[in-house]
């Protein structure tokens, strides 16, 4: 799993994600790009899953791309395709994709979540697959309103934030400071899985660029501690 948001303006799409890879125990193992470009298709998307998510959507999807439009209309059977294969593989069945884009047939920049999560493909969990049109901004996991107060992010209960890279990381420090279910099974830790780095992605009428807008001091080989920054300051 990861920490993901994406976020949807007049003239662009931002997509937000870590970098790390973990094990069964929550303990960093490799850091990766989890976002990919598409300007071709005039998009971007992110995977949030159990090990080989990122790759099946690739394949499945990402390889098939010719337009947003198309993708977006194929979504639910592609995933379906991805359940399957993450089944066959012997891999966990537990992803979500994110994706934004420019819609030629609506003249309109767009983003959309869709996940999928079961024990088998013929038993997945409600609302696998389902397309669903994500809010001007969504993050999962969501943080606490715990750490959006620390972080300055809520005000009269409404998420405050600015869309600069300073605002945009704030959210994701309080996203990587909320502990949650690191794996599916019921047996799964609860802990922090959001750390390496956080990957600014966007997408405009120009193309798409990537920038690196901040490293965390997270060590292959061990978990991921959200608070060793302040441990480290002190």
């Amino acid at each position: 799993m990861t920490g993901i948001c994406i976020a949807r303006f007049d003239d662009y799409v931002t997509i937000l994600s870590d970098g790390a890879a973990y094990d069964d125990e929550g303990v960093m193992q490799e850091l990766h790009c989890k976002t990919r470009c598409l300007p071709h298709a005039r998009m971007i998307y992110a995977v949030r899953g159990s090990a080989g998510s990122g790759e099946m959507v690739d394949y499945v999807l990402g390889a098939r791309a010719v337009s947003f439009d198309q993708v977006i209309a194929s979504a639910e059977v592609n995933m379906g395709e991805v359940a399957v294969r993450l089944f066959q593989a012997g891999l966990e069945i537990n992803c979500g994709l994110f994706l934004g884009g420019y819609s030629d047939e609506r003249a309109a920049w767009e983003t959309y979540h869709v996940f999928i999560r079961g024990e088998n493909p013929f038993a997945l969990v409600e609302g696998s697959g389902t397309v669903t049109t994500c809010p001007w901004f969504f993050a999962d996991p969501w943080p606490s309103e715990d750490e959006l107060l620390s972080a300055g992010l809520l005000q009269d209960g409404k998420i405050s934030l600015s869309a600069d890279d300073d605002g945009l990381s704030s959210f994701m420090e309080a996203v990587r400071r909320t502990p949650y279910q690191l794996h599916l099974s019921d047996e799964s830790p609860v802990g922090y899985g959001v750390g390496g780095f956080i990957l600014r992605t966007d997408i405009t009428s120009d193309g798409t660029s990537h920038r690196l807008l901040r490293r965390w001091p997270d060590m292959i080989g061990e978990k991921i501690d959200p608070f060793k920054e302040d441990a480290t300051a002190a």
